[in-house]
């Protein structure tokens, strides 16, 4: 299956996430065809954000997407 999209996408992964495995995230990554950029943040134990949802550091998840979004706006 293949989904069409043509915005920008900001995927988040957990490296010890228990219900999503991150190195399957290359399989996602092949069904967005037409997307206009594509970025991918795994979030690590170090970081204290490794858990679904990325757990234990909302700080970090929360300045990970406002950067994203403010680099966005910068490339239009």
């Amino acid at each position: 299956m293949r989904t069409l999209c043509w915005q920008d996408i900001l995927i988040l992964g957990a490296s010890q996430d228990h219900f999503v495995d991150y190195r399957t995230v290359d399989k996602l990554i092949r069904m967005l065809t037409n997307v206009r950029s594509l970025t991918f943040r795994l979030m690590t134990e170090a970081e204290q954000a490794s858990n679904h949802c990325n757990c234990g550091n909302s700080r970090l998840v929360l300045d990970t997407v406002t950067d994203w979004i403010f680099m966005m706006k910068r490339k239009r």
